[in-house]
C-alpha cells in the first residue's frame, strides 16, 4: 500500500514539475522564496494589527505582489502547456 502511494506521489510530482516547465531545484526555491514571503507578510500583518498605525500598506502591497507573481506563474503554465498546475 505505502509502494503504491510513493509510486503515485512520485508520478503527480514529475507531471506538476513538467507542467510548471522547472525542475526540482528550480521549484523548490521557488516554494521556498514564497513561503518567506508570505512569513514575512504574516508578521507585517501581525505587527499592523497590534500597532495599526505602523506597516499600514505594506502587507497589502506585499500581498499584491505575490498575487501578481503567481498569476504570471499560471499564465505561463497555461501558455506552455494548456493546463493550470
Amino acid at each position: 500500500m505505502a509502494i503504491k502511494i510513493l509510486k503515485n506521489l512520485h508520478a503527480t510530482s514529475l507531471r506538476h514539475l513538467r507542467e510548471a516547465g522547472e525542475g526540482y531545484g528550480k521549484h523548490f526555491l521557488f516554494t521556498l522564496n514564497m513561503a518567506w514571503e508570505i512569513g514575512m507578510t504574516a508578521i507585517y500583518l501581525m505587527l499592523h494589527g497590534l500597532i495599526p498605525g505602523c506597516h499600514t500598506r505594506t502587507a497589502s502591497r506585499r500581498i499584491e505582489a505575490i498575487h501578481r507573481v503567481l498569476q504570471q506563474r499560471v499564465i505561463r503554465c497555461v501558455r506552455n502547456n494548456g493546463v493550470h498546475g
